[in-house]
């Protein structure tokens, strides 16, 4: 009897092991929140703007809903075009898009 509960006590810790050391490590990857260093942004025409990713550690990718407002390419510096409104997205592999709102004024002489 005292067997039988040392081999079961003996794979429970192997199992709790290997959760905590190799599964856990990826759970908190997978539900870390990820943010931006600014929502909501306020450009003019020629203006330029670089979105950071705060606690990440892989490449993200970038895309503009309104490319003829504002533009933004692989290194996440935003460029404004025109006047008007448009969102940057910010896709994390496997995890939540981000978004970055962009509103781009008209230049006051």
């Amino acid at each position: 009897m005292k067997k039988i509960i040392i081999i079961i006590f003996v794979v429970v810790a192997v199992y709790l092991y290997k959760y905590v050391y190799f599964e856990h490590s990826f759970m908190i990857d997978r539900f870390h929140l990820f943010s931006v260093n600014r929502k909501k942004i306020i450009l003019t025409p020629g203006d330029s703007f670089h979105i950071k990713v705060h606690d990440i550690n892989v490449r993200c990718s970038f895309r503009s809903s309104n490319i003829r407002v504002a533009v933004v390419d692989l290194n996440g510096n935003v460029h404004a075009i025109s006047p008007g409104r448009a969102i940057i997205y910010v896709n994390i592999k496997g995890h939540k898009n981000l978004k970055c709102y962009v509103k781009v004024k008209k230049r006051t002489t």
